[in-house]
């Protein structure tokens, strides 16, 4: 009986994880990916040092010191790929249909992590820790894992100055059913920081009746209101989410986020309240990897083109006065709401 709580699986196991065989930085985001050199547990590279730590239960934890400017880091280990190997990953935001075991593929973007099942069937896993502090992606190609942690604060390089930031703690798992291996890896990922339950999460959300379009303030307490009704008294109280299109430019306009439509959504904080006064409570849609740059592409489409972890130009703040705002994990196209 396998059991998604007690973490007991029939044919999987947490493994020990094995450290980098090199490790990379990259200080602005369109510059060169240049090598750090190791020492002990750390590597560094003109001012910036990579920690890399066993972690008491058996992972590895990777923080980062710099006295520069970083945008990105990848850790490669070696590992040559079996014959037949297939790899199955997850999505950023939502998937479309692409989460199936698929050939070994370099340039393919796997988020967060990744099973592998090869010729033999053997099956492995990698990933990291929920609640991490970087976007983090892997990439397999046939010699080898690299993962990719972008560091960036709003698109532009981070600069730590006399800090220290803890980025992941990396895991690795092994054994020979699919299935079980997923569901160890993910168990072990979230370890003791799953978030407290609080019943199923409820309520609604006007992308998929407004694209974007023709709706203001009333609309959205409209919605509010008959979502309430709807969820009867519900236990959890019901969110009403605004998507896209409450602030200027309209969909797809690459934020920066910080204040509503003038003439329509003056007051983010009132809109916020009206929500809450009916009985819901407020969310707020932004997509914060969009770049302003690109207001005049087509709604729904202003991300879709950008590479794994796409480059802003300016710092993005959500206009979230009484709004809740939760991170589903991104970095190509990600949404918040």
């Amino acid at each position: 009986m396998r059991s998604l709580e007690s973490g007991v699986f029939n044919t999987a196991r947490v493994e020990t994880t094995m450290p980098p065989a090199a490790v990379f930085v990259q200080s602005d985001a369109d510059g060169l990916v240049l090598p750090a050199i190791g020492s002990g547990d750390g590597w560094e590279r003109a001012g910036t040092v990579v920690d890399v730590e066993p972690d008491p239960t058996g992972g590895i934890a990777v923080s980062l010191r710099s006295t520069g400017p970083v945008a990105r880091i990848a850790l490669r280990w070696s590992r040559r790929a079996a014959a037949g190997t297939r790899i199955r990953g997850d999505a950023w935001e939502r998937s479309y249909g692409e989460l199936g075991f698929e050939s070994v593929r370099p340039e393919r973007v796997l988020p967060w992590y990744w099973i592998s099942v090869d010729g033999s069937g053997a099956v492995s896993g990698a990933g990291v820790d929920v609640r991490a502090s970087a976007l983090a992606w892997w990439q397999i190609d046939p010699t080898g894992w690299t993962l990719w942690l972008d560091v960036r604060s709003g698109g532009a390089p981070v600069r730590l100055g006399n800090r220290r930031l803890d980025l992941v703690t990396v895991r690795t798992v092994a054994g020979g059913d699919p299935d079980d291996v997923h569901r160890a890896l993910a168990v072990a990922l979230a370890g003791g920081r799953a978030l407290p339950s609080r019943g199923p999460t409820v309520g609604s959300n006007n992308w998929y009746y407004a694209y974007g379009e023709g709706f203001g303030p009333d609309a959205v307490i409209d919605d509010a209101r008959l979502v309430v009704e709807l969820a009867d008294d519900h236990p959890v109280k019901p969110y009403g989410v605004i998507d896209d299109g409450w602030n200027p430019g309209g969909p797809g306009s690459g934020g920066p986020w910080d204040a509503g439509t003038p003439g329509l959504f003056d007051d983010m904080s009132d809109v916020a309240g009206r929500v809450m006064q009916v009985g819901a409570r407020a969310g707020l849609w932004f997509r914060p990897c969009c770049r302003a740059s690109m207001r005049r592409v087509s709604a729904g489409r202003a991300c879709a083109r950008r590479p794994p972890a796409c480059r802003s130009t300016r710092r993005c703040r959500p206009s979230s006065s009484g709004f809740a705002t939760m991170w589903p994990g991104s970095a190509t196209g990600a949404s918040i709401s």
